[in-house]
């Protein structure tokens, strides 16, 4: 019984033994697979590595302009302040500069140049644009509509004061030095053409407006020829607006039957309407204390001029 009991005692020690062996090689083994995992992160780390060392390397620029770009280039040198070894050449009608710069400082180098095409690049574009457009017009005209066209695309947030626009135009920018060098009238010509089509429709815009105006002045000449040979029917037609926005008319001289004044309430072009029909020698306009304005007042007076008198009511 003894010697059976140590036999099983001597056994299970063996097992033991190997059982811990085979915990040891286990352990090893998944610590090699843990090694072997932080190993095939090495290269990703090593890539971020080297990113990081060619951030602070100097590289190569290489920028092209034309002459009637030199407004914009002017700021080129302020944009790239940091870079060295500046060197400019000729090529025909393209003016060239070689230089060097810091990679982490070419991000901030081509927003400060996105500025400078914002504010003095972006308006000579839309001149010709408006040129090619428009060449019916005179240069003053051209000019007038370039200027309100500008105006507007600035109010669409085409303007230097938005740095989503700034930072779109760097980093186009950025995607053709990457391609090789920035010739500026290249990405002028094939890398704005989403911009192009914007300024375009900001000019369609001002024409629009522009004709609008025109349509609506050739009508006031017409209303005033109208008021101008028509025969008077009334000497004096006082005008008021209560709180409610109702017109309240009083006519005095008024030759032939007494007018009938509508029983609803007169709209603005409803007023405008009768005064072109009846002419009167006189208008008074009453404003102030409980009588409100109206934007047909204005009108009133543009039309009828010395006829109409603005009275002012005390509180």
């Amino acid at each position: 019984m003894k010697a059976n009991l140590q036999s099983a005692n001597i056994f299970g020690k063996k097992l033991k033994r190997r059982y811990s062996k085979q915990r040891r090689v286990i352990r090893r083994c998944i610590f090699f697979q843990q090694e072997k995992k932080i190993l095939a992160c090495d290269p990703g780390f090593s890539a971020t590595l080297n990113s990081a060392v060619k951030h602070d390397k100097k590289v190569e620029i290489c920028l092209y302009w034309q002459q009637k770009q030199n407004k914009w280039a002017e700021d080129i040198p302020k944009a790239f302040e940091k870079a060295e070894d500046k060197t400019y050449s000729s090529h025909g009608n393209q003016i060239c500069l070689e230089m060097q710069i810091a990679q982490k400082e070419i991000e901030m180098a081509l927003q400060r140049l996105a500025k400078s095409f914002v504010e003095k690049e972006q308006p000579r574009l839309v001149l010709e644009l408006v040129k090619k457009s428009l060449p019916q017009l005179a240069i003053s005209e051209q000019e007038f509509v370039a200027e309100f066209a500008e105006a507007l695309a600035k109010q669409q947030g085409m303007n230097v004061d938005n740095d989503v626009y700034i930072r779109r135009l760097a980093h186009r920018m950025y995607v053709c030095m990457q391609q090789g060098q920035l010739h500026l009238s290249g990405f002028e010509r094939f890398r704005l053409a989403d911009l192009h089509r914007r300024w375009q429709k900001c000019i369609e815009r001002v024409v629009s407006m522009a004709v609008l105006r025109y349509d609506w002045a050739q009508q006031m000449d017409a209303w005033r020829y109208q008021i101008d040979q028509s025969k008077s029917l009334c000497k004096l037609v006082r005008i008021r607006k209560n709180r409610k926005g109702q017109f309240i008319l009083e006519v005095q001289g008024y030759q032939g039957e007494e007018p009938g004044l509508p029983n609803e309430q007169l709209a603005e072009e409803s007023l405008l309407s009768i005064l072109l029909a009846w002419a009167p020698l006189q208008i008074e306009i009453l404003l102030g204390g409980s009588f409100q304005e109206s934007w047909v007042y204005e009108i009133i007076e543009q039309l009828f001029g010395p006829r109409v008198k603005i009275c002012w009511q005390q509180h």
